[in-house]
């Protein structure tokens, strides 16, 4: 499977992180420029499905920094 950052409905370029592994955690950096109202979500970028921990382990998680 691979994970990838979406803006707007759109997978931004460079932010995929591809998984070959069955198990264990998959991580990534991305500097994203992002305007007002625009909607971040983590999608599932490929063809092959993808199972996510349940409560309580965190399934994905995705932290946001403001640079200035």
């Amino acid at each position: 499977s691979a994970m990838a950052i979406a803006v707007n409905g759109v997978v931004v370029p460079g932010t995929t992180l591809s998984s070959l592994i069955a198990t264990g955690n998959i991580s990534g950096k991305a500097a994203v420029s992002l305007a007002a109202g625009d909607v971040i979500t983590i999608r599932n970028n490929s063809a092959v499905a993808l199972t996510l921990a349940l409560a309580p382990s965190a399934g994905a998680q995705l932290t946001i920094k403001r640079l200035n």
